[in-house]
């Protein structure tokens, strides 16, 4: 059985290598690796990055050139479009698969599932673990738990997950949007009743470097705002104690937004908002997304 690794590149080519070579000494005996290019034709960066794949020089690899940048949802679909596994799995350029990822997750999937997601382990630049996103979840939850628990925690990232061939055509791939496209992608297999399995093992690494990885501009700001009107829609579907925690998260995370981007006043609102709501949760808030950027 097959398994396609999907990783998009966008000016990222000295954390390239790396990506793929992660793949590359996994155990498992048959696999290949799609780089999807979104760089355009003419960017020195495209060529950045074919000169890192001609230096690994494995026929496992290959890469995907698309005629125009298509953003990261985009450069995704064109990677499964051009996928020849019957597993589809992801993985960011900039991060790492663990060892036995593949393997781990392929004898899991053979359950019966039609996806799957794991857990990741966040390392500061330097390669120090500083937090694991793990959930309270059983192997088979059900479509109620995956959905209340994505709501108030995401069952991400998309390095994490596995779908079969069938599976992903049935989702339809990502969604383009300015933030969440992993989000709305672990939705959409919910609703569409996918058998969904969680594995509790961290074989996944994302790198925090300098920077940040996610974005904290206005892009940030407004995809933010658009994934709770989105969570809105399910509230009738939560308890008030659900809908208070997603909430407190939605105005944490915009405090944790304008505070970097020195509107104060605006994180001084939202901080208050987020307080008033929960102080306890607030304040757990703050510690991890502190623990998870520092170093």
């Amino acid at each position: 059985m097959k398994i396609s690794v999907i990783i998009p590149t966008y000016r990222r080519a000295d954390f390239l290598g790396r990506a793929v070579q992660s793949v590359l000494l996994q155990d498992w005996p048959d696999l290949e690796v799609v780089v999807s290019d979104d760089n355009g034709p003419d960017s020195p960066h495209r060529a950045e990055a074919i000169s890192v794949l001609e230096k690994i020089g494995d026929k496992r690899v290959r890469i995907v050139l698309p005629d125009r940048h298509l953003g990261g949802s985009g450069a995704r679909n064109a990677g499964i479009e051009a996928a020849q596994g019957d597993l589809i799995t992801f993985l960011d350029d900039d991060d790492i698969y663990l060892p036995h990822k593949l393997s781990r997750q392929a004898e899991f999937m053979a359950r019966g599932f039609d996806m799957c997601f794991m857990d990741a382990v966040m390392r500061d630049a330097s390669g120090v673990d500083r937090e694991r996103f793990r959930h309270d979840l059983p192997a088979d939850p059900g479509q109620e738990a995956l959905l209340r628990e994505h709501l108030l925690r995401h069952l991400t990232p998309t390095a994490g997950y596995m779908f079969t061939r069938e599976a992903m055509k049935r989702v339809g791939g990502f969604e383009d949007r300015v933030t969440a496209q992993e989000f709305v992608l672990m939705l959409r297999s919910i609703e569409k009743g996918l058998r969904i399995g969680y594995l509790p093992e961290a074989l996944v690494a994302q790198y925090r470097h300098e920077g940040e990885r996610i974005s904290t501009g206005k892009g940030k700001i407004k995809g933010e705002k658009m994934l709770y009107a989105l969570k809105k829609t399910y509230f009738s579907r939560l308890s008030r104690r659900d809908r208070s925690s997603i909430r407190v998260r939605h105005y944490a995370t915009l405090f944790y937004v304008y505070y970097l981007n020195h509107s104060y006043l605006r994180a001084m609102i939202c901080g208050a908002a987020s307080v008033l709501l929960s102080p306890a949760q607030a304040l757990d808030l703050w510690r991890e997304k502190k623990n998870i950027t520092k170093g």
